[in-house]
C-alpha cells in the first residue's frame, strides 16, 4: 500500500513535470502564434495607368551681347589723339557658340593720320588695353581691335589709316658706317627708308652692308676722296688726286666689293679731289659702267661732281643739309627742319648725318614732326636727278 502511494506520488510529480515542460513550449508556440500571427502575402499592386514624366521647360537660346561701353570710348579718344576720323560705319554682326547665339557690332572707322603708322597703333594700343580690350593686328595700313568671349576673339573695331598727302620728300643719309654693329640698330629702328653709307675696309663694312639691306635700307659707299687738309686720316680706300685714273678705277672697284649690294657712292670728304675734273672722270665712269648712283656730299662749293655725273648720265643728287655737324639734340633739331622746310619749298631735299652721332634717336623723335608735315622719307634712289631730268 504505502509502495502504490510512493509511486503514484513519483507519477503525479512526473507528470507534472512534463505537462508543464510541454505548457512551457506550447506557450512560446502559442505565444508566437497568437501574439503576433503571420502576416498575409501582400497582394498584387493593382494596374494603374502610368503618369506621364515631368516636363523639362524649355528656355530660349542665350543670348552674349559682345559689347564694352569703355573700349568704344577708348577708340575715340585715341582716333582724336592721331587723326581726324572721315569714315564711320557700323555693322551688326551673329553667330553660334554651342547652342548660344552671340551678337557684336563691327565699327570701320577711316582716320587720316597727323603721325606715324608706328605712333598711331601705339596711341591704339595703351588706349585699348587701358579699357580692357586688345589690338588683333596692326600694319602700316590699319589696326584691328576687339574682345574675347567665351575663349573667342571678336573684332569690333576695324580702324583703317590714311596718310595726309606728301608734300615734300626727304632723303637721310648716314654716313661713316662700318665700324660697329650697335651703330647701326637705331637707324633700322627708324622703319623708314632711310640710306646708310658705309666706309670700304673697316672690321664690320661688308655684315653692316647685309644687315641694313636685310632690314629694307638703301646702302652706298661711302667713297673716300683726298680732303684740302692733307693731315686728315681718310683711312683705308682713298682715292688720292695723285692716282693714274686706272690706280683710280681700280681703288673704286675695290672699295665696292666691300659694300655689297651698294646702289652707289657718295664721297667722304673730298673737298680736293671732288674739285679735279680728271679724278672725278675715272670715279664717274666707274659708277656709269656699274649703273650706280654719285651724290655729291658737297664738301666744297668747287665741287664738279654733280656737272660731270650729269654730263656723263650718271644718275646723281646733291647735299643740302648737314644735320649734325654740331652733334646736340637742339642743333639737329633745327638742322632737320631745316630739310622739312626746303623739301616742301621745292619738293625734295637731301639731309646727311652720321652713325656715331645723336642723328638716329633725333629723327626717331621728330618722325611724328615729319608726318604732321606731310613728309616723306625716301632713300637716294628715288630723287636722283639723270640726263634730261634735272
Amino acid at each position: 500500500m504505502a509502495k502504490r502511494r510512493a509511486f503514484s506520488s513519483f507519477a503525479r510529480s512526473r507528470f507534472l513535470i512534463i505537462a508543464a515542460a510541454l505548457l512551457i513550449g506550447g506557450g512560446i508556440g502559442l505565444g508566437v502564434s497568437f501574439d503576433r500571427p503571420k502576416a498575409s502575402p501582400p497582394s498584387p499592386p493593382r494596374p494603374t495607368a502610368s503618369a506621364p514624366a515631368p516636363r523639362t521647360p524649355v528656355r530660349p537660346p542665350a543670348v552674349i551681347e559682345v559689347h564694352n561701353p569703355a573700349l568704344d570710348a577708348a577708340v575715340q579718344r585715341a582716333l582724336g589723339q592721331i587723326g581726324s576720323v572721315e569714315l564711320s560705319e557700323a555693322e551688326s554682326r551673329s553667330g553660334q557658340i554651342g547652342a548660344g547665339q552671340i551678337r557684336w557690332t563691327r565699327r570701320t572707322l577711316e582716320v587720316r593720320l597727323s603721325t606715324s603708322p608706328q605712333e598711331a597703333t601705339a596711341v591704339l594700343r595703351a588706349e585699348v588695353e587701358r579699357a580692357g580690350g586688345q589690338v588683333f593686328a596692326a600694319g602700316p595700313t590699319g589696326v584691328q581691335v576687339g574682345l574675347f568671349r567665351e575663349g573667342i576673339p571678336f573684332v569690333t573695331h576695324m580702324v583703317r589709316f590714311a596718310r595726309v598727302p606728301a608734300q615734300g620728300r626727304v632723303v637721310i643719309i648716314f654716313d661713316d658706317a662700318g665700324g660697329s654693329l650697335d651703330e647701326l640698330e637705331p637707324i633700322i629702328a627708324l622703319s623708314r627708308p632711310v640710306t646708310v653709307s658705309i666706309l670700304p675696309g673697316l672690321r664690320y663694312s661688308r655684315e653692316v652692308a647685309a644687315r641694313a639691306q636685310a632690314a629694307g635700307l638703301e646702302v652706298f659707299l661711302h667713297l673716300p676722296v683726298e680732303p684740302e687738309d692733307a693731315n686728315k686720316n681718310l683711312g683705308p680706300g682713298a682715292v688720292m688726286t695723285a692716282m693714274t685714273d686706272t690706280a683710280i678705277a681700280t681703288t673704286v672697284l675695290t672699295d665696292l666689293a666691300w659694300v655689297p649690294g651698294a646702289a652707289g657712292m657718295n664721297n667722304h670728304m673730298g673737298s680736293l679731289g671732288t674739285a679735279d675734273p680728271r679724278v672725278m672722270r675715272a670715279i664717274l665712269t666707274v659708277a656709269k659702267e656699274r649703273g650706280l648712283i654719285f651724290l655729291d656730299s658737297v664738301t666744297t662749293p668747287r665741287s664738279v661732281a654733280a656737272r660731270l655725273a650729269t654730263e656723263m648720265r650718271v644718275p646723281t643728287a646733291t647735299r643740302d643739309v648737314f644735320v649734325d655737324n654740331v652733334n646736340d639734340p637742339e642743333a639737329i633739331r633745327e638742322a632737320l627742319r631745316r630739310v622739312i622746310v626746303l623739301a616742301k619749298e621745292r619738293g625734295t631735299a637731301v639731309g646727311i648725318g652720321h652713325v656715331q652721332r645723336m642723328t638716329a634717336r633725333i629723327l626717331m623723335e621728330m618722325l611724328p614732326e615729319f608726318d604732321r608735315e606731310g613728309i616723306e622719307l625716301v632713300p637716294v634712289s628715288t630723287v636722283v636727278h639723270r640726263a634730261g631730268n634735272p
